[in-house]
């Protein structure tokens, strides 16, 4: 299997598709439009150090795991039903099927993982975005392609205090979200988490 197709599977097992039901939404503009944007901005720009567990729902399959950011690094890895790690570091990613032994590398600029990528990396990543604000959350939304397909991306966060609750990217065939839960900051994550060493080489 290509490691693309590899890669969206796992990320779809990964990450939820349980959607923010939105009651009555309103387009904030002028200066809260600005604060809000510079706000969300300011947040994702001060994830040094960030872990949280994630709950993702497929259709009727529910899997867990959890999500480490250090330095821009990212490493993805899920527990139930299976334990497979994804680690995304300098621009190369690897994935790693615990239970079958099995790893592979790959460019994540060519896959799904580019958009995560960019989410946790450009700072300017919310520029030309408008927030649609609800009860409590604020949404935003942008166009991106990946590999020459269009993608609709959206990124939730609630508002107070503000901080990122699901991510969602969805395709003409694909739905990718995952909702974010007991967000921990400011702790210590050993660089080790971030190897893209082989593991059964050891």
């Amino acid at each position: 299997m290509l490691v693309k197709d590899r890669f969206l599977k796992k990320v779809f097992r990964l990450i939820s598709i349980f959607l923010i039901i939105f009651s009555i939404t309103s387009k904030t503009s002028g200066n809260e439009n600005s604060f809000l944007k510079d706000s969300a901005t300011n947040y994702l720009n001060k994830l040094n150090e960030f872990s949280s567990t994630f709950l993702q729902i497929n259709n009727n399959d529910t899997s867990e795991g959890k999500i480490y950011i250090k330095d821009k690094n990212i490493r993805i890895e899920y527990t139930s039903p299976s334990n497979i790690i994804f680690i995304i570091k300098n621009n190369k990613g690897v994935y790693y099927n615990v239970d079958l032994e099995e790893l592979q590398y790959f460019n994540p600029k060519k896959t799904i993982g580019s958009f995560f990528i960019e989410l946790f990396q450009n700072k300017n990543y919310l520029n030309n975005t408008t927030p649609t604000r609800g009860e409590g959350y604020l949404q935003f939304e942008r166009k991106v392609i990946i590999e020459e397909q269009e993608y609709n991306a959206k990124i939730v966060f609630e508002i107070n205090p503000i901080q990122i609750r699901k991510i969602e990217v969805v395709g003409e065939n694909e739905i990718i979200s995952f909702t974010i839960l007991s967000p921990i900051y400011n702790i210590k994550i050993d660089q080790k988490l971030f190897s893209l060493v082989n593991p059964l080489l050891d």
